[in-house]
């Protein structure tokens, strides 16, 4: 392979600052991004909707995902179809589980079916591909993030565990910054 557009793997960019987004959109190797509340809030976002619009209204040709704030079924499904319905480019995080460890594969078949594009979030298990299976597949370099790499440190953790507290910091962190849908 001689250059990233070459790659299968659609990279998207992680984050919330609009500067750094659309400093990103402009390479051809980022196929899309994805943010969430945590982001959101060290970034200074204090108004959810009106940045996923603003953001919206440049990035327009690469998917963008955004996260829903709920933590019961009912309401992350109705803020999943509100969040779809900002703009077509639009993909929905929805967490692995609630913050009570729930497992939201139902809710997320139910968007699914309705046509919503779902980015499930939160995932931190080995069944899932990750550093392990690329080192037993091969591969012969496979590019990590420092906080990723940060991460590391938890090989032997129940990785559950973690997701949860994942889930929970999300949550946590979109309280705490106020958002609402």
């Amino acid at each position: 392979m001689s250059a990233l557009s070459q790659l299968r793997v659609k990279i998207f960019a992680d984050s919330a600052e609009r500067a750094r987004m659309l400093e990103l959109r402009t390479r051809s190797y980022i196929r899309g991004f994805t943010t969430n509340p945590t982001l959101m809030r060290r970034s200074g976002v204090t108004d959810y909707r009106a940045f996923a619009r603003d953001i919206l209204s440049v990035i327009a040709d690469k998917p963008v995902c955004f996260e829903v704030l709920a933590d019961g079924f009912p309401e992350m499904e109705r803020q999943a179809l509100e969040i779809a319905s900002w703009s077509d480019n639009v993909y929905v995080k929805i967490p692995i589980t609630t913050t009570r460890r729930t497992s939201s594969v139902a809710s997320i078949q139910r968007l699914a079916a309705r046509g919503v594009k779902v980015n499930v979030t939160a995932v931190m298990t080995l069944a899932l591909l990750n550093i392990f299976q690329a080192e037993t597949a091969g591969c012969h370099a496979i590019t990590v993030t420092t906080d990723i790499l940060a991460k590391l440190s938890l090989i032997g953790h129940d990785l559950a565990d973690y997701s949860l507290e994942t889930v929970k910091m999300f949550h946590d962190d979109a309280e705490s910054a106020g958002f609402t849908l």
